[in-house]
C-alpha cells in the first residue's frame, strides 16, 4: 500500500512537472491548446517512471521483510544449535516483531533454566564431593577400632566397652552423612528453627569423644572451656560431628604429635567460638596432598549458622577460629 501511494503520488507529480515544462518551452496558452500527442507522450514517460518508483519501493520494502524474516531463522537455527545468547532485534510494531520479540524471550527463559539448571547440578556435585569427604573420616573411625578390638589393643572391660560405642556412634553418622546425600541440598543447609539441644552437653560429649580419639592416635590434647554455661542452641549435632571429624582428621594427618593439641571453646553474646592450634608435622606436611575439602566444609556449616572460620598459619604452626551463631 505504500508503494502504491507512493507511485501515485510520483506519477502526479512527473505529470505535472512535465506538462508544466512542456508548456514554457514549446507551448503557448492553455491546457487545451497542448497538442494530444505530447501529452500521451508526458503520461506514457510519468507512469513508466511512477512504475519505476513502485517496483523500486516494493522490493525494498519487501527486501527489508525477507531480511528481517531470514534474521528470525538464524536466530531460530541458532536456538536450535544450543546459542541461548542470540537476540533478534526488535525494529518495528509489527507481527514480524511480535514473533521476534516472543523468540527472544523464549531464549530468555531457556536460557534461565539451562543456567539454574547448571548451577543445582554444580551444588548437587559439591554437596555429594562434601558428603563423601566427611563420610571417609568416620569410616576410618570404625576401621581402625575394629582392629584395635580385633588385636586386643585395651586393657580393661571399659576401654573396650568405649570402643564399642565409638564403632556404633561412628555408624549412626555414617547413616545420617548416606541419608543426606539422598535428601535435597535445600534441606541439608537449612536450619530447623524449631528444634533445640543442650549445648553445653552436647559440646561436653563431643569434646570427650573427640579427646579419646586423638589420645588413641598419640596425641596430647588441651581443653581450654570459658564462659560455657548451660545454653540451648539451634547448631544441629551432626553438623559439630562433622566439623569434629574434619578438624581430627586434618590433625591426625598434618599435625606433630609431639606437641599439644590445644581446643578453646568460649560463648559470648551467643555466638559460639572455638579455637583449634597444633603444630605442624615438619617432614611430611608438604608431601602429603591436601585439597581443602575439609576445611571448606568446616566453613560452610559456620556460614549455615552466621559465623565464620579464620585459618592463620607458619611454618610451624596452625591455627584455626570458629564461631557460630547459638
Amino acid at each position: 500500500m505504500l508503494s502504491v501511494l507512493i507511485a501515485v503520488f510520483s506519477y502526479e507529480f512527473l505529470y505535472t512537472t512535465s506538462y508544466g515544462v512542456a508548456q514554457k518551452l514549446a507551448f503557448k496558452g492553455e491546457y487545451g491548446d497542448v497538442d494530444y500527442a505530447v501529452l500521451e507522450v508526458i503520461e506514457l514517460i510519468c507512469f513508466i517512471g511512477a512504475l519505476v518508483v513502485f517496483l523500486v519501493m516494493f522490493l525494498y520494502l519487501v527486501g527489508q521483510k525477507l531480511s528481517y524474516i531470514l534474521e528470525i531463522n538464524k536466530a531460530i537455527s541458532q536456538l536450535e544449535g544450543g546459542n541461548l545468547g542470540y537476540r533478534v532485534a526488535v525494529e518495528q510494531e509489527d507481527e514480524l516483531s511480535e514473533l521476534a520479540d516472543s523468540l527472544n524471550h523464549l531464549a530468555e527463559t531457556l536460557q534461565a533454566y539451562r543456567q539454574n539448571e547448571e548451577r543445582l547440578e554444580l551444588e548437587r556435585t559439591a554437596l555429594i564431593q562434601s558428603l563423601s569427604h566427611d563420610i571417609r573420616t568416620p569410616l576410618t573411625a570404625i576401621i581402625s577400632y575394629t582392629d584395635f578390638i580385633k588385636e586386643k589393643r585395651y586393657d580393661t572391660p571399659e576401654k573396650l566397652e568405649s570402643y564399642i560405642h565409638i564403632i556404633q556412634s561412628k555408624a549412626y553418622q555414617i547413616k545420617e552423612l548416606a541419608q543426606m546425600l539422598l535428601d535435597t541440598k535445600e534441606t541439608a543447609h537449612t536450619v530447623d528453627e524449631k528444634e533445640t539441644y543442650d549445648g553445653k552437653l552436647l559440646i561436653t560429649q563431643l569434646m570427650q569423644e573427640y579427646e579419646a580419639i586423638l589420645e588413641d592416635e598419640g596425641f596430647g590434647v588441651v581443653i581450654e572451656i570459658k564462659e560455657l554455661n548451660h545454653f540451648t542452641t539451634k547448631i544441629q549435632p551432626q553438623d559439630l560431628v562433622r566439623v569434629f571429624d574434619n578438624l581430627c582428621s586434618n590433625i591426625i594427618k598434618y599435625a606433630e604429635p609431639s606437641q599439644k593439641v590445644i581446643f578453646k571453646i568460649e560463648l559470648q553474646s551467643k555466638v559460639l567460638t572455638m579455637m583449634l592450634q597444633n603444630a605442624i608435622k615438619i617432614e611430611t606436611s608438604k608431601s602429603i596432598d591436601s585439597y581443602g575439602i575439609g576445611l571448606k566444609n568446616i566453613g560452610q556449616i559456620a556460614n549455615k549458622y552466621n559465623g565464620n572460620i579464620e585459618v592463620y598459619t607458619t611454618d610451624t604452626e596452625y591455627t584455626m577460629k570458629m564461631s557460630f551463631h547459638i
